[in-house]
């Protein structure tokens, strides 16, 4: 059944349950573990709905690929490599002010096939490893089913982690 639906295509099956605790462990090792809900390597796409910062980017429509760290109901944090493109930490601050607006556009495979559309206000931006930043997203847009479906993620991860061996 696992196969013939597909979950063996998102996650690991194990033979045991001891190789299962191994398994997870591992992963969770190869991640760094902030904040209420980590999204392991999940991409988000980040584009303004002002000229302004789209003209910083040099191109009409700017869109930015980050790596999200946390994700939950009300927010979302990700990390995004300015300095791989050529902005310093003050102009990658200038994109991400507080309170500028940013539409997120992110996959969580195992919640829902499409992508989550949302809308948010910067809350807050601080350096992060080799020259990026780390953004976090206040939603403004978000429907009450995507709420709760990331409100619910981010309760299970959270669960997880508790449960997880030292």
């Amino acid at each position: 059944v696992i196969r013939k639906v597909g979950i063996d295509k998102l996650i690991t099956v194990c033979e045991t349950e001891q190789d299962a605790h191994k398994a997870i462990i591992k992963h969770l090792n190869q991640t760094e573990l902030a904040g209420n809900a980590p999204v392991d390597h999940e991409k988000v796409m980040v584009s303004f709905p002002d000229e302004t910062r789209n003209k910083m980017l040099g191109h009409k429509r700017g869109t930015l690929v980050g790596t999200m760290s946390n994700v939950d109901g009300g927010k979302a944090q990700f990390v995004w490599n300015g300095q791989k493109h050529g902005f310093s930490f003050d102009q990658a601050k200038t994109l991400f002010f507080k309170d500028g607006e940013v539409c997120m556009k992110f996959q969580v495979k195992m919640l829902k096939k499409s992508f989550f559309d949302l809308k948010g206000k910067v809350t807050q931006c601080d350096a992060a490893d080799e020259g990026g930043v780390r953004v976090t997203v206040q939603f403004t847009g978000i429907e009450a089913s995507d709420r709760d479906a990331l409100s619910q993620f981010a309760e299970d991860m959270a669960f997880l982690k508790r449960q997880l061996p030292k």
